[in-house]
């Protein structure tokens, strides 16, 4: 069966080990090195989560650069701040220095995190001296980030997924918590939209 052939109304029918596999996929960690580490921004706990993600592979010293990306403004304890400023105060407090921090403050979507972060990079690096870019995100968010990356970001640059799933946000735990289980279905619907525009591959469960 292939997602983008239900119709809408049938995706409320799937069982929970469906949305698992469509949503979450079979992600692990490839334990690569990559030249750079394109972080995701979210709301502040998410911001704080992928950032110890991407840190933890900088301290690893299997990426040489990382770019929070991220414009759109919430209200955090430091005030109101963009996605990616929230991401990079947490990745200086977590020790990576600010020299290895490539900031992109412009993107409102996971597309335009694709688009503009490739820009930064042709600016700052040169596209032609970047490889192998690790996309770092959150469980649930990393299927779809990679279907965006695959299509947005350069054909010469190798794409991966990298996330440290949280006690209540992985594979085998989201449907216990209502707000991941909320956070998931969404997922499910927007992956749907994907597979409907036909511009990246069908997801077969």
């Amino acid at each position: 069966m292939k997602l983008g052939q239900l119709p809408e109304e049938q995706l409320a029918q799937l069982t929970t080990d469906q949305v698992t596999k469509i949503v979450y996929g079979d992600w692990k960690d490839d334990k690569e090195s990559y030249d750079v580490a394109l972080l995701l921004g979210g709301k502040a706990l998410v911001c704080r989560e992928r950032a110890e993600a991407a840190a933890f592979l900088w301290h690893s010293g299997r990426v040489k650069w990382i770019v929070p990306t991220g414009g759109v403004k919430w209200e955090t304890e430091l005030g109101e701040m963009s996605e990616s400023s929230v991401m990079k105060h947490y990745l200086l407090e977590l020790g990576v220095p600010e020299e290895a921090i490539l900031q992109e403050d412009e993107a409102k979507t996971t597309v335009e995190n694709m688009l503009y972060s490739t820009i930064l990079m042709q600016r700052v690096l040169k596209i032609k001296n970047v490889h192998k870019v690790v996309v770092v995100t959150s469980a649930a968010h990393l299927n779809r980030s990679l279907r965006h990356a695959e299509n947005y970001l350069p054909r010469s640059v190798k794409v991966c997924g990298f996330c440290i799933p949280q006690p209540d946000s992985d594979a085998e735990h989201w449907f216990l918590d209502p707000v991941q289980r909320a956070r998931t279905e969404r997922e499910l619907m927007l992956l749907w939209r994907l597979m409907q525009t036909g511009m990246t591959p069908d997801i077969e469960f």
